[in-house]
């Protein structure tokens, strides 16, 4: 197995969250390694949410994916209870986990996806090209939830001889 890690490069369908740093909002969550508090995306006014295009995927035409897995790096600010949810878009629609409660220090919050959800079958390449990470933070009087970085890790398998055989077989003239 392999795997291709793609971060945030364009706004998404929805842009509700506070930007705290870079504009557009994606460019406080694409980072890597994380900045912590330098760039940041947050809900200080209203629980809300973000959905971030991603970029572009390498993955070999004939791959087969095995799963992906979303990440956000959050924390809360302030000492109530606060939430974040990890999320994806796909086929047009949005998928949700359930809240997951914020720490005081930035921390990763995560979600697997064996298989499309809105296929109810394997991802393909043209899924992942298509996808739309999310993150929601929610707001409680005082306490809100802050975002810094966003992705996905791409877990797949090349075929079989993949690519390379391919072009070793075309080089020796078959």
């Amino acid at each position: 197995m392999a795997t291709e890690t793609l971060r945030p490069d364009a706004v998404g369908d929805k842009s509700f969250l506070d930007v705290n740093g870079d504009t557009p909002a994606w460019k406080c969550v694409d980072e890597t390694p994380s900045d912590d508090d330098a760039t940041y995306v947050s809900a200080p006014g209203a629980a809300a949410s973000d959905l971030y295009n991603i970029e572009a995927t390498a993955i070999p035409d004939d791959a087969t994916i095995d799963q992906i897995q979303v990440y956000n790096n959050s924390k809360k600010v302030g000492a109530r209870a606060c939430y974040t949810q990890v999320g994806i878009k796909t086929g047009g629609v949005e998928y949700w986990t359930a809240n997951k409660a914020l720490t005081a220090a930035y921390a990763l919050y995560n979600n697997i996806w064996l298989i499309n959800p809105q296929t109810l079958v394997a991802w393909t390449k043209a899924d992942i090209n298509a996808l739309q990470l999310g993150v929601y933070l929610s707001f409680n009087i005082g306490t809100y939830g802050c975002c810094t970085q966003v992705w996905v890790v791409v877990t797949y398998t090349p075929a079989a001889g993949g690519a390379v055989l391919k072009r070793l077989l075309v080089g020796v003239g078959l």
